[in-house]
């Protein structure tokens, strides 16, 4: 019998195929693992408004690593079990010192959210692939600097997806110029990633398995990308799909097939329901 009892998924790249969409081999691995008494978990950066599809495709899902690790959520209870957001003043900071840059800005919580000019412009910034569930849940602002100081509530998380690497390259120095607490993390091809320090999936994880009493050791996490190793480090097994960053595929325990293969079923049956 497999000493596993949970297996976390990231979910771009990972759990779903380069359509950004869950194939029926996945769902059916979840709901199988669900059945033998396991907990899969959606470990991800995304936003709440951008999970209800994974809901309404495996309905027993139940827990939540979001917005990088900020937010970790009960589904069925729809309460928190842990946050760490980043506040009013200094998001504003953050806000601002993306806006030196032609950069799309994105604000993770319980919203997404983005300017409409943005939108109308994905490829620019290498997210085309998104603009099918941007349009479904993301909330579309004129300003986004306007529409926050209109309404300064505390954010899980700031994404600044650029034109390119040099730019990303400036912001994040900008950042780190200020001194700003907050843990940085490449995703996508051209984004910067911030939460608050000492977030990142695998704090989120701890949180989990403290409230679950679960051991990390017996924690099973799947990912691709940079800010998956946090996660990857601490699971008792590291899983890359074999499309993972040259890092994560050097860093992981074993390599299973890649996102449009089932890669994350494969997970499942091999290492999860081993011998059940």
């Amino acid at each position: 019998m497999s000493k596993y009892k949970m297996i976390t998924f990231d979910i771009d790249g990972t759990l779903v195929d380069s359509k950004k969409e869950l194939s029926h081999g996945n769902i059916d691995a979840m709901n199988k693992a669900i059945d033998a008494g396991k907990e899969v978990v959606l470990c991800t950066g995304r936003s709440m408004a951008e999970l209800e599809m994974f809901f309404e495709l495996v309905p027993r899902l139940r827990y939540l690593v979001m917005a990088s690790g900020a937010i970790v959520y009960d589904y069925k209870e729809k309460s928190y079990i842990y946050s760490n957001e980043i506040q009013p003043d200094m998001y504003e900071e953050l806000i601002q010192i993306g806006k030196l840059e032609d950069c799309m800005i994105q604000f993770i919580g319980q919203t997404c959210e983005i300017e409409k000019d943005c939108f109308e412009h994905l490829d620019r910034y290498y997210m085309s692939q998104y603009k099918k569930s941007y349009d479904e849940v993301c909330l579309k602002q004129d300003d986004l600097l306007e529409s926050y100081r209109a309404n300064p509530i505390p954010m899980a998380k700031i994404n600044f997806y650029h034109t390119d690497v040099e730019g990303r390259d400036r912001t994040e120095n900008r950042i780190k110029e200020r001194n700003l607490p907050v843990n940085m993390v490449y995703a996508e091809k051209t984004s910067l990633e911030c939460c608050l320090a000492g977030t990142n999936k695998g704090t989120g994880l701890i949180k989990l398995c403290e409230h679950l009493g679960i051991t990390l050791e017996e924690v099973i996490s799947v990912g691709d990308s940079y800010n998956d190793i946090d996660v990857l480090k601490i699971s008792g097994l590291s899983v890359a799909v074999s499309n993972a960053r040259k890092e994560v595929l050097e860093l992981c325990d074993v390599t299973v097939a890649d996102n449009d293969h089932d890669g994350c079923a494969e997970a499942v049956y091999q290492y999860l329901l081993e011998n059940e």
